[in-house]
C-alpha cells in the first residue's frame, strides 16, 4: 500500500510539473485557440430583399465560426429583428439552431410605411466580440396602397438586375441541372445538383422566384460574405458584463431585491413556469447579487411565463425578469427610391399578392407537429385519471375519496396540502410541490374552490422529492382539461413576462397539380418555392404558377467544412 501511495504521489507531481511547463510556454497559444474556437458570427440569407406589403420574407440564418465558417456549436438560439428607420423593432423572432442553422419567415403587414428597413441577426454570445457589429441586411419595402408612396418615385435613378453580375461569386464545386429551359403554366419542374462530395453535408436553402425590376441596390451571398473576415475574438475586456452563451437553449434571467435589508438575496429559490399542455417548470437559486438564470431546453408554445420567489418569506422580495437584449444599429439612412422601371413590377406583384392572400386558407403552410414533451416528473408519478373514478365537485372531497396519498390541514383558516410518505414515521419537513398546468401554487387556499370537473388528471409523487436545488415533501400536479389555469396569487414576489417564441418548423406551401382539387384555384405565385434545410442529394421538384416570365433558382449555404455555396440558374415560363 505504501509503494502504491508513493507511485500515486509521484504521478501527481509529474502531471503538475508538466502542466506548469505547458502553462509557462503555451498559455498565450492555448488562450488564443480557445477564443478562436468559441468565436461566432451570423449570416442571413433571404429569398428577397425588395418586397411589397402583403408578401412574406423568408430567411435562413447561419451561425458560423468566423475563422473557418464551419457551423458554430456554441449557441443554440439566434435572434432576428426587423428594424425601421426610427430604430423601432417591427418584428422580433427567435430561432432554435440545429447544426448551426435556423430558418423563419416574416409577413410584411399592410400598415408598414414604404422605406428601407434593417434585418438584424445575432446570438447573445456574439455580442461579446470586440467592436461587435450586428449582421444587417437592407430590406426595401413598398406599400403600394399608401398615398405617400408616389412621392418616392425618382425618375432619374435607374435600377436593373443583371444576373451575370453574380456569376463571379458562383461556386465551382456544383452545378444546377434542369430537365429543360422553357416551361408552361402549372408544369412540373425538376432540378438537381451535380456536385462533388464536398457538398454532401451542409446547411443549404433553395429560393425560386420571378426576376423583375423591383430589386434592392445591394445584394450579398455566402461567397461574398466569407471573403470578409469578421473574426474578432470573444473578449469581455471592453464590456462590464459578459453575456452568457445560450449553449443548451434559451436563457431567461432576472433579479430579486429584498424589501428588508436583513433578508439575503443569495441562494433564494426561484421557480419558473411556462404553463400549457407541454408545460415547463424549473427551480434555480439566485447568486450573491440576487440574479437568477434559467435555461429552457425544450420547445414551448405559450409565450406567457410566470416567475416567483419560492419561500415562506416570499412577500419580503421583489422580482423582475429581464427583457430582450437592446440593440443599437447605426446608419439607418432611408435611401429608398422607386424608379419607372420598378412601377410595373410593383403593380404586378401588388395584384398577385392580393389574389394569393384572398386564397390564403387554401394555401397555408403546414406547421410541423411539435414533439410531445413529457413532464419532468415522469416516470416516478402515480396518475389519477379522474374520469375513471366517481367525481366529486370539490378538491377536499376528492382528496378524501380518491387521492389516498394526499392530505390537507387547516390552521387559522390557512390550508396546506401534503403527500403521505411510504413510511408514515418519516416525513420531509419541506412543503409539498403543488402544480396546476405547470404553475407552482404556494398558497393552497387558492385551490380550495377549484372546480374539479375542469381537472383531467392528478399526478402524485410520494417521499422526499429533489428537483433542481430544492427538496420537497412529494409532489401533486393537477392537469386541467383545457390547460388554461390562471394563477390567482398576487404580489411583488411574482413576475409575469411575455417571451418571444422560437419559430416553428414549417413545410412551406407548394401546389400539386397532379391532384384535381388544386386545378381550379388561381395561382399568382411569384415565389414558386422556398425550401430551407435542403438536402443536395435530393432533386428539387415544384410546379410553375400562372405567372409568366424569367425565374431564378438560387441555392445558398455553407458546407460542414465551411465552404460557401452559391449556385444560380434561370428558366422561363411562357
Amino acid at each position: 500500500m505504501d509503494r502504491l501511495k508513493q507511485h500515486f504521489l509521484l504521478l501527481i507531481v509529474t502531471i503538475n510539473s508538466a502542466l506548469l511547463f505547458a502553462q509557462n510556454s503555451n498559455t498565450t497559444s492555448i488562450e488564443k485557440n480557445i477564443k478562436i474556437s468559441t468565436s461566432e458570427t451570423v449570416y442571413i440569407q433571404t429569398n428577397n430583399d425588395a418586397l411589397i406589403t402583403g408578401e412574406t420574407l423568408y430567411y435562413q440564418l447561419y451561425c458560423l465560426n468566423p475563422i473557418n465558417f464551419k457551423p458554430s456549436d456554441v449557441s443554440k438560439i439566434a435572434h432576428v429583428k426587423l428594424i425601421s428607420i426610427d430604430n423601432k423593432v417591427i418584428v422580433e423572432q427567435k430561432l432554435t439552431l440545429k447544426n448551426g442553422a435556423g430558418n423563419g419567415d416574416i409577413f410584411i403587414p399592410s400598415n408598414l410605411n414604404s422605406g428601407v428597413y434593417k434585418l438584424v441577426g445575432y446570438t447573445n454570445w456574439s455580442l461579446n466580440k470586440n467592436d461587435f457589429k450586428y449582421y444587417t441586411k437592407d430590406i426595401t419595402i413598398v406599400n403600394p396602397f399608401q398615398v405617400e408612396t408616389k412621392d418616392l418615385i425618382a425618375k432619374s435613378i435607374a435600377t436593373t438586375k443583371n444576373l451575370e453580375n453574380n456569376s463571379n461569386s458562383t461556386t465551382s464545386n456544383g452545378t444546377l441541372v434542369a430537365d429543360k429551359k422553357n416551361y408552361s403554366s402549372r408544369e412540373l419542374v425538376n432540378f438537381k445538383v451535380n456536385s462533388s462530395n464536398q457538398l454532401s453535408n451542409g446547411n443549404y436553402s433553395v429560393s425560386i422566384k420571378k426576376v423583375d425590376a423591383f430589386v434592392s441596390n445591394k445584394s450579398d451571398n455566402p461567397v461574398a460574405f466569407s471573403k470578409i473576415n469578421s473574426a474578432s475574438e470573444i473578449s469581455s475586456s471592453n464590456k462590464s458584463i459578459m453575456i452568457l452563451p445560450e449553449l443548451r437553449g434559451e436563457i431567461i434571467s432576472g433579479e430579486i431585491k429584498s424589501k428588508n435589508s436583513q433578508n439575503s438575496v443569495n441562494s433564494v429559490s426561484i421557480g419558473l413556469s411556462i404553463p400549457g399542455e407541454n408545460f415547463f417548470f424549473k427551480v434555480v437559486k439566485t447568486n450573491s447579487s440576487g440574479k437568477f438564470y434559467f435555461t429552457i431546453d425544450q420547445d414551448y408554445s405559450n409565450p406567457n411565463i410566470i416567475v416567483q420567489v419560492v419561500s415562506p418569506y416570499r412577500n419580503e422580495y421583489e422580482i423582475a425578469v429581464n427583457g430582450s437584449t437592446p440593440i443599437e444599429v447605426n446608419a439607418l439612412a432611408n435611401n429608398f427610391s422607386v424608379n419607372e422601371t420598378m412601377i410595373s413590377a410593383i403593380k404586378e406583384r401588388a395584384i398577385a399578392t392580393q389574389i394569393e392572400n384572398a386564397y390564403f386558407n387554401s394555401k397555408k403552410d403546414s406547421v410541423l407537429a411539435e414533439s410531445n414533451t413529457k413532464p419532468f416528473y415522469k416516470p416516478l408519478e402515480k396518475d389519477y385519471i379522474l374520469d375513471a373514478y366517481n367525481r366529486f365537485p370539490t378538491l377536499l372531497e376528492t382528496i378524501i375519496e380518491v387521492l389516498k396519498e394526499v392530505y390537507y390541514e387547516k390552521n387559522n383558516n390557512q390550508y396546506t396540502l401534503g403527500v403521505r410518505d411510504y413510511d408514515e414515521t418519516i416525513e420531509v419537513s419541506e412543503p409539498t410541490l403543488v402544480l396546476v398546468d405547470g404553475i407552482m401554487i404556494q398558497d393552497a387556499n387558492e385551490l380550495i374552490d377549484l372546480k374539479m370537473d375542469t381537472i383531467y388528471k392528478v399526478s402524485i409523487i410520494q417521499g422526499g422529492y429533489y428537483y433542481g436545488s430544492n427538496i420537497f415533501n412529494g409532489m401533486i400536479s393537477f392537469i386541467s382539461k383545457n390547460h388554461d389555469y390562471e394563477l390567482k396569487a398576487k404580489g411583488n414576489f411574482i413576475a409575469t413576462s411575455t417571451q418571444i417564441n422560437s419559430n416553428q418548423d414549417k413545410d412551406y406551401y407548394k401546389p400539386d397539380y397532379s391532384k384535381e382539387e388544386n386545378k381550379r384555384i388561381p395561382d399568382y405565385r411569384h415565389q414558386l418555392l422556398w425550401l430551407p434545410q435542403y438536402d443536395v442529394s435530393k432533386p428539387i421538384s415544384f410546379y410553375t404558377s400562372d405567372v409568366k416570365g424569367t425565374f431564378e433558382v438560387k441555392i445558398e449555404g455553407f458546407t460542414t467544412e465551411g465552404l460557401p455555396v452559391y449556385l444560380t440558374d434561370t428558366f422561363n415560363v411562357n
